[in-house]
């Protein structure tokens, strides 16, 4: 625990503000612990595991990243945009099949873009 008292709304967005201030400080480490508070508080919300997986992917954790977008998906099966990060994950790790599946998962927008990404790539972010 970060010495974070509990939030008075215990709104989904009020962590998400404090985890933008972390990182835009450079404090990746307390936006991670504050993720998993919130996701204590939260379980069901697909939105704080994918910016967990989005912190863990920056990080080249993508393993690590996987694992939330999962949890992502398996709470929300029906955003394109988690989908869409699993599919990324899995690309990074190398199990194109996977990431072929989640793909073809998403809506067509996002697989559009998507489909550019998987077109072979210098270096990942």
């Amino acid at each position: 625990s970060i010495g974070l008292a509990p939030y008075s709304d215990n709104s989904v967005k009020t962590y998400q503000l404090l985890v933008g201030i972390y990182q835009k400080q450079g404090k990746t480490d307390d936006a991670i612990k504050t993720l998993k508070q919130a996701e204590k508080v939260f379980p069901q919300s697909d939105t704080l595991e994918t910016a967990l997986g989005d912190i863990y992917y920056s990080q080249q954790n993508f393993k690590a990243a996987e694992t939330e977008y999962k949890k992502a998906v398996k709470v929300n099966p029906d955003i394109s945009s988690n989908t869409y990060a699993l599919g990324q994950a899995y690309m990074a790790e190398g199990n194109y099949k996977n990431a072929e599946t989640q793909i073809k998962g998403s809506d067509t927008v996002i697989a559009a873009e998507c489909w550019w990404i998987l077109c072979p790539r210098a270096a990942l972010p």
